[in-house]
């Protein structure tokens, strides 16, 4: 069977995506100097900025993946791979919320942050 040169793969990640995600690299390529020369973000920042800007891009390097039938070439770019980057840590972060969910009790949660005297770290640790 013979592919189709406008067959889209039925789990293409680009799709799956929220649609921040598909224009936060053209963002920062536009304007990611300009901003890191005003703001002035610390290191960590600016290597989130500069990874997520060559994300998915030549710059990164490819994978050419041809169809055994009919030739048809697919370029599919390189990840990053930097943890923050929402482009290819997408499918981490929704497998690792789905396995933290599958542990929760099926009820409405809030999330409090608190502190605690020092003496009651011993306790709270004991308890994990």
């Amino acid at each position: 069977m013979g592919c189709s040169q406008n067959d889209k793969p039925s789990d293409s990640r680009a799709d799956q995506r929220p649609a921040l995600d598909k224009s936060i690299g053209d963002l920062f390529r536009d304007y990611s100097e300009q901003y890191i020369r005003i703001y002035k973000p610390d290191n960590h920042k600016i290597k989130l900025i500069r990874a997520i800007r060559l994300c998915k891009t030549p710059a990164m390097g490819a994978h050419v993946i041809s169809c055994l039938s009919c030739g048809h070439k697919k370029v599919m770019y390189l990840s990053c791979g930097h943890t923050q980057c929402p482009l290819c840590q997408y499918h981490k972060r929704e497998k690792w919320q789905s396995r933290l969910s599958d542990k929760m009790l099926k009820v409405p949660y809030v999330h409090t942050v608190f502190t605690i005297p020092h003496e009651l770290n011993s306790l709270c640790k004991s308890n994990s």
